[in-house]
């Protein structure tokens, strides 16, 4: 018995085998070491490759994944420059709420409907809100702003979205019957928006867009958006205070009351995007992801061909290497591309999809020309 328990504790004290330290150092060198990716990928297991490879997939599409998750619809629809996008959305609310026009948002039903938004059509021709500013000098009018309401849905919201865009009427489907300016469409069940800079002739010319549903948007009503946000909660400062310029506050006070308003109309129009958008950003994250990790999958074995190939040659004594040996080392060597990518992934967003097929690609040449490049005897 007491040989026994001596036995065990000289057993718990080697702890791992000689052959399992050398393993285990081996793959760490791999990070740095090509020649050996070119070891493991030649005499080591097939499931220590697959993980490594897994393994490099994984970590280079979080910034991917991360980065898109980080979407805010309505703070990139309203940064500056916003074109007056923010102003327009003020006037029509304010002419919402002078008008008494309900537009509600029911959350329950996840819908969007309006029984008198017809009583904001003040241009007779036009079957929908304008708001226009006239040109004191040139007497000139100028459509800055068109709000549509439609009960069209799905494929029909995509049809009446696209003959706005087209400058069409898009009740009657005549053509030319808009210019082009800054809009929104209230659909029951989706909106969309685009803005322009002032004196665009293009449709195509937009700088900004921001489209969302009302899955997670709370329940309110448009024409209280001139005394609270989407979520109930009251403004700071009223519309009162900063329009109606009591004698006893200053012209100066005035003015920032009316500026701090109108800010907080554009922080309600933020969360109101970022509300709708939610839902539909994290299904295209995901999308996107999912994509991303096929095409990484695919780089890494096509990578491995590619070692294949380059060692093909008839007096190249590299070619000994099987198909699925050199598809091996390539997916030793794809966990350290895929961890610098990771990281400038995150401070170079712009550029995340790119970092993991540069790195990966600089190594496996990096791995081609020098560990795997034939040595030419010198005569």
């Amino acid at each position: 018995m007491l040989n026994s328990a001596k036995h065990n504790s000289q057993s718990s004290k080697k702890g791992l085998s000689p052959e399992a330290k050398s393993n285990l150092k081996l793959g760490f060198s791999s990070i740095i070491s090509n020649g050996a990716c070119v070891e493991l990928g030649q005499n080591h297991p097939w499931y220590g490759a697959i993980l490594m490879g897994l393994l490099a997939v994984i970590l280079a599409i979080i910034p991917i994944g991360v980065t898109r998750s980080w979407v805010k619809a309505g703070d990139n629809m309203l940064a500056t420059p916003t074109y007056e996008y923010e102003t327009c959305l003020k006037q029509f609310l304010d002419d919402v709420d002078s008008k008494n026009v309900s537009i509600a948002v029911d959350h329950d039903s996840k819908t969007l409907t309006s029984s008198n938004f017809s009583s904001l059509n003040f241009d007779s021709n036009t079957a929908w809100y304008r708001f226009q500013v006239t040109d004191p000098n040139t007497k000139v009018t100028t459509n800055k702003f068109e709000v549509f309401y439609t009960t069209a849905t799905d494929t029909d919201f995509s049809s009446f979205a696209t003959n706005v865009y087209d400058l069409k009427n898009p009740f009657t489907l005549e053509a030319n019957q808009r210019t082009v300016c800054n809009y929104l469409i209230l659909g029951q069940k989706a909106y969309v928006g685009y803005k322009y800079a002032s004196g665009a002739t293009s449709a195509s010319a937009y700088k900004g867009v921001v489209s969302g549903i009302y899955d997670l948007t709370p329940s309110f009503d448009f024409k209280d958006l001139t005394k609270q946000d989407t979520h109930g909660k009251a403004y700071a400062i009223s519309e009162d205070l900063a329009t109606n310029k009591p004698s006893e506050i200053s012209k100066d006070q005035t003015q920032n009351n009316l500026t701090v308003y109108q800010n907080q109309i554009k922080d309600t129009f933020k969360q109101f995007f970022n509300d709708g958008f939610e839902t539909t950003k994290t299904s295209q994250a995901w999308i996107w992801t999912g994509i991303m990790a096929g095409v990484y999958a695919a780089f890494i074995i096509f990578m491995g061909l590619m070692i294949f190939l380059m060692t093909r040659g008839k007096n190249n004594p590299y070619r000994i290497y099987t198909f699925w040996q050199t598809q091996k080392m390539a997916y030793w060597a794809a966990p350290t591309p895929a961890v610098l990518a990771m990281g400038l992934g995150f401070a170079f967003s712009s550029y995340a999809i790119f970092m993991f097929i540069l790195f990966f690609g600089m190594r496996i040449m990096w791995m081609s020309m020098k560990t795997l490049r034939p040595q030419v005897e010198s005569k």
